[in-house]
């Protein structure tokens, strides 16, 4: 090996500089160096660069142009210092705009990976990227923003509407009680109920009825949000009933006002929905109900029918579809008894349950005072 490579050879890639004592074939390389044990005079310090940023100094003696590049294991492989390009020898290849690797995808924040495009981006690249700012925006203005930094947003128990399945996680981050309103009918609301539930010749005021937000466990397990109208004076009641049905997970299919059916209650019992205010008279008869003055309520009425009978003997089920749950001596789901939860709850808030009265049975019926339904 020639003395010239033993003294030394530096190599910088960047800010980092390699030094190598001895480089294997480093003689074969060079032209009329010298042999190892031959002793010269000083060398001088000869320096040239290289292609990719490479600046070799190499103290020895004078080196020919061929041989003036970095050894092989020392260069860095095309592949890593550019990306491969279509560009014709000698053209300079377009770059791609800062922070945008690969036209038309973006670097997700988490991973480094190109990602599909943001919102207001084309797919080659062009176009107003969609800024952090409204990104913000539009974020705090979603109702739900999901999960940020770890960290799951609060459900506003304001924001939510009838008959929506809220998640449990939810209910709970945002207090669960929130969920259980009492509100003046206010004129969306009254427009559902004008000329429905609300009809000419009732005589109760606007002013003394209520509107209920509450929550409730469907049939399926889910936490549905409910809905009823009731009278200002049993508001409190039922939102207080309703709350401890609803932490009990006691099963009531729909809550919903009447007035989607229409105002017809028969259609409302038909389809197992559990109602309160609806101005109208006793089924069967011209009597005011109960439900007229908004202190009343039906629960899963399908599975809980009114029935009467006559001194002839003759049995009448309401809705008609109960009937297969007017003995109540089988056994069945949300089949209501003085030992049911609803029962006892509303019992002891001072209502009267219809499934004990006497000429009549009204399984599903709730009312504050007593005034038989038949």
């Amino acid at each position: 090996m020639c003395r010239g490579w033993q003294n030394g050879m530096r190599w910088r890639l960047g800010a980092v500089l390699l030094t190598a004592s001895a480089l294997a074939g480093g003689c074969g390389a060079l032209e009329g160096g010298t042999d190892a044990g031959s002793a010269g005079p000083e060398p001088a310090a000869q320096e040239w660069g290289g292609d990719g940023g490479i600046t070799v100094q190499v103290v020895g003696e004078e080196v020919p142009e061929t041989a003036r590049r970095a050894p092989d294991e020392f260069q860095i492989p095309e592949s890593e210092t550019s990306p491969k390009t279509d560009a014709a020898p000698g053209e300079k290849e377009e770059e791609p705009p800062d922070g945008d690797p690969v036209p038309g995808l973006e670097a997700d924040p988490k991973t480094g990976a190109d990602q599909a495009p943001a919102a207001g981006r084309t797919s080659d690249g062009a176009g107003i990227m969609e800024s952090e700012e409204s990104r913000e925006t539009g974020d705090a203005q979603s109702r739900l923003q999901g999960e940020e930094a770890g960290d799951r947003e609060i459900l506003d128990p304001a924001l939510v509407y009838p008959g929506e399945i809220l998640e449990e996680e939810d209910v709970k981050l945002a207090g669960e009680e929130g969920f259980f309103a009492i509100n003046p009918i206010d004129d969306y609301i009254f427009g559902r109920m004008d000329g429905s539930s609300y009809r000419e010749g009732c005589p109760v005021a606007r002013e003394d009825l209520r509107y209920l937000l509450i929550l409730h466990y469907d049939f399926s397990g889910n936490i549905r949000v409910g809905e009823l109208v009731c009278h200002k004076s049993v508001s409190e009641d039922m939102k207080r009933i309703f709350l401890e049905l609803y932490k009990a997970e006691y099963p009531i299919e729909k809550v919903a006002l009447v007035d989607d059916y229409g105002g017809d209650d028969d259609w409302s019992s038909r389809d197992n929905n559990t109602s309160c205010f609806n101005y109208r008279t006793v089924a069967g008869s011209n009597k005011l109900s109960l439900h007229g003055l908004g202190v009343a309520i039906d629960v899963n009425p399908l599975y809980n029918p009114y029935i009467t009978w006559n001194e002839q003997g003759e049995i009448q089920c309401a809705p008609q579809q109960g009937a297969a749950y007017m003995d109540r001596s089988l056994v069945f789901p949300y089949k209501i008894d003085e030992d049911d939860l609803c029962c006892r709850l509303f019992i002891q808030a001072g209502f009267t349950w219809g499934g004990s009265w006497e000429g009549c049975r009204d399984y599903m019926h709730f009312s504050r005072g007593y005034r038989p339904e038949g």
